[in-house]
């Protein structure tokens, strides 16, 4: 079975970025896509979640589930080819939601429907609240102190200036001052970075600048940077696949993390890379973990 992308932790926007790979089995469809439209909107405003699919065979009949990251779930019955798959959803509270889609096995009397096959995906939708006529939107007052203060050399405004452009679309300019962020030694905005790099947002996509880039957050204990870099070899993007080094990755993260989404998300992770390795394989991982916390985390 090939090895799980559990969690992708979207450290820009501070948003939790979900990838399950779930062993669905055979199946007739696959997910191969999931985005939002669009993907920044209002309260009420209706957004489409389009989920793209391609079929294994002739056979179009499985089922999935689409969680709205608000509470929502709307299970769906596909019993054509339909790619690709618009589910229209509204929010009513502002905030940042994770959409996610997976397969499922619905049954429903005598009716089963196999679950989709594929990986599980998810993806960030972005909602404000309506803005009264007249009224200055506060995140362009923000930015435009945030320049000012960036202008001054703070760390601190060029990481959080980045996370707001990189919500309007300016990647390259996100880029830039995560850029100018890390290389004055901010530990998110090099995790960030690394992000960029990895998916190819704002600069060329190149994996190992991103795993460098994660080693140089990781080092200052940044457990983000952990598990992202660790997904890298788990799912050998850039470098040949490496359990035990994802295993290792994800140990840290799990006791360097400050927050309990974090620290939840890489002990699942953990627990099911552990799953597949030996005690040999297991053992070493540890001994790798505790020797990078003892000589490298400063």
């Amino acid at each position: 079975m090939q090895l799980t992308n559990l969690f992708r932790r979207h450290a820009m926007l501070g948003l939790t970025v979900l990838l399950l790979e779930v062993p669905f089995g055979a199946s007739a469809q696959q997910l191969s896509g999931l985005s939002v439209d669009p993907p920044h909107a209002v309260v009420n405003q209706s957004v489409a979640n389009i989920i793209s699919l391609s079929k294994d065979n002739d056979s179009f009949y499985c089922g999935l589930v689409v969680s709205m990251g608000d509470g929502n779930v709307r299970e769906i019955r596909i019993t054509e080819k339909e790619t690709p798959l618009k589910v229209e959803h509204q929010y009513m509270v502002p905030g940042t939601y994770a959409v996610t889609v997976e397969g499922k096995l619905l049954i429903r009397g005598f009716k089963t429907a196999p679950a989709c096959g594929g990986i599980a995906i998810s993806t960030p939708v972005v909602i404000v609240a309506k803005k009264s006529p007249g009224e200055v939107p506060s995140v362009q007052d923000e930015s435009e102190e945030l320049r000012r203060t960036a202008d001054d050399g703070d760390t601190n405004a060029m990481y959080r200036l980045g996370n707001i452009v990189a919500q309007q679309g300016a990647n390259v300019d996100a880029a830039r001052y995560f850029r100018a962020a890390s290389e004055r030694g901010h530990v998110k905005a090099a995790n960030a970075l690394g992000f960029m790099y990895e998916e190819g947002r704002g600069v060329p996509q190149n994996f190992e600048q991103a795993r460098e880039l994660y080693l140089r957050a990781m080092k200052k204990g940044n457990a983000d940077a952990m598990v992202n870099r660790g997904l890298l070899y788990a799912n050998g993007l850039g470098t040949t696949k490496d359990p035990v080094q994802a295993y290792m990755h994800f140990l840290l993260a799990g006791a360097y993390a400050q927050d309990q989404e974090t620290r939840d998300t890489a002990l699942k992770l953990r627990d099911q890379i552990a799953a597949n390795l030996s005690k040999q394989q297991l053992a070493r991982g540890q001994t790798m973990a505790d020797k990078f916390a003892k000589k490298e985390i400063r």
